[in-house]
C-alpha cells in the first residue's frame, strides 16, 4: 500500500521559475483550436500557463512560484494533488494543425 508521510514537510526557500516558447507556424498550417490556459492559486504557491496565438506564432509561457511554507503530514496530500494537476495539464498540452485549404 501507500506510505502516508510521518513529519512536515518544510520549504525554506522561495522557488520560481518562468519561461516562453514561441512556435512559428509554417504558413501552409493553422492552428485547429487554441488549447485552454490554465491557472491555479494556493497558499503556499502559483502555477499558471498562458497560451496565446498571435498571426503565425503561438506563444506559451508558464510560471511556477512557491513560497516558503511548513505542511503538517496530514496537509501533505493537498500540496502533491497540486503538483499531480499541473503534470496532467501539461501532458495534455498538444497544438493541433491542419493545412490551410
Amino acid at each position: 500500500g501507500k506510505k502516508k508521510r510521518k513529519h512536515p514537510f518544510v520549504l525554506s526557500e522561495n522557488v520560481y521559475f518562468s519561461d516562453k516558447v514561441v512556435i512559428e507556424l509554417d504558413p501552409r498550417w493553422e492552428l485547429r483550436q487554441l488549447p485552454s490556459s490554465f491557472g491555479v492559486h494556493q497558499r503556499f504557491g502559483e502555477y499558471f500557463l498562458w497560451i496565446t496565438q498571435k498571426g503565425q506564432k503561438v506563444i506559451v509561457e508558464r510560471r511556477f512560484r512557491l513560497k516558503p511554507f511548513r505542511l503538517s503530514s496530514e496537509e501533505f496530500p493537498l500540496f502533491l494533488e497540486l503538483l499531480r494537476e499541473i503534470d496532467r495539464r501539461e501532458e495534455r498540452l498538444a497544438l493541433s494543425l491542419e493545412e490551410k485549404k
